[in-house]
């Protein structure tokens, strides 16, 4: 690639031209009427900018990303699309899509889905592109990572909130991951920025991460007992609702002396598993789980998106 003659396509290009792509990957398209479908998608776009004065409005302040996700007042939509990120790995998938996501998982990645991670980390440093290709570009890098990251933990099986790892954690690293590639100068040959190579390295920050953590536990017998329970809670928690799961691992942040999020807060966190819940509504759910729990009731375990990755990641092993 001859990066001063970059000229990346414009925002909506981008996103238009991406998202298409993936519904036909998924068949979607075979399921959605195409007129719905071209709404879905210009809608999609006008949204896109909203997001993106976010991202530039937290890049102007210089707040970090990992952090400016989180700041729900400050930067809305940005927190929201955040958000939609996370939950959408830990909700219960509908029935009728369980067979296209299944097929998906099982299919290898398309070369134009990795020509598009991998032309991420080019955009975002370069001059050529505009500021809001370069805000997509960044924003896009450091979710693909966070989304990697949080399938690595969950394949841990329990083993990150063993050693004491929580969400905040994954941002960090994903953001401290993000800055270092858009300090590194363009290089004619890129083979060492490609998306495959960047993740694998944050694998290992987070492999290295978790092994000082567990090294730290060592040394105090009582949180290491703690964190053994957290295991052992964690695994029975991806057996219940999905939901019901979100409410109780904010409790057990909190009665573990963790920065647990306010209830008033928590739907802002979880946009798509909490969206419309108030306050008492949580208070309320929260109860009704722990006494299910303490009960001993068997519930059927949802099928979400992170458990059919292992699931997948198991049948081809």
């Amino acid at each position: 690639m001859d990066l001063e003659e970059l000229k990346p396509p414009t925002l909506v290009e981008i996103v238009q031209s991406h998202l298409a792509r993936l519904i036909a990957d998924t068949g979607l398209d075979k399921l959605i009427p195409a007129h719905e479908l071209t709404a879905a998608l210009e809608d999609i776009s006008l949204g896109v900018g909203q997001l993106l004065a976010d991202v530039e409005r937290a890049t102007r302040r210089k707040v970090r990303l990992d952090l400016a996700v989180h700041d729900h007042e400050g930067f809305p939509y940005l927190s929201r699309f955040h958000g939609w990120m996370q939950d959408g790995f830990v909700m219960e998938l509908p029935s009728e899509l369980l067979p296209m996501m299944r097929r998906l998982l099982h299919t290898p990645p398309s070369a134009w889905m990795i020509d598009t991670h991998d032309s991420l980390s080019i955009i975002a440093r370069s001059s050529a592109a505009r500021a809001s290709e370069r805000a997509l570009a960044t924003l896009m890098l450091f979710e693909g990572i966070r989304a990697n990251l949080s399938v690595s933990t969950y394949r841990m099986n329990g083993g990150w909130e063993g050693v004491g790892g929580c969400n905040r954690d994954l941002d960090a690293l994903a953001w401290n991951r993000t800055v270092n590639v858009l300090e590194m100068p363009l290089h004619k040959d890129e083979d060492d920025m490609t998306f495959a190579v960047i993740v694998v390295d944050a694998m290992r920050r987070l492999h290295e991460l978790a092994m000082s953590m567990w090294d730290a536990q060592k040394l105090v017998e009582e949180l290491a007992h703690e964190c053994e329970e957290r295991v052992r809670v964690e695994m029975v928690l991806r057996t219940v609702d999905p939901i019901d799961a979100t409410i109780l691992r904010n409790a057990l942040d909190r009665a573990q002396h963790q920065q647990a999020i306010p209830d008033s807060r928590l739907p802002h966190e979880h946009p798509l598993l909490l969206r419309g819940l108030e306050e008492n509504a949580i208070y309320k759910r929260r109860e009704r789980a722990i006494d299910k729990l303490r009960q001993g009731r068997k519930q059927r375990g949802p099928v979400t998106l992170a458990a059919l990755i292992l699931e997948t990641e198991e049948a081809h092993a």
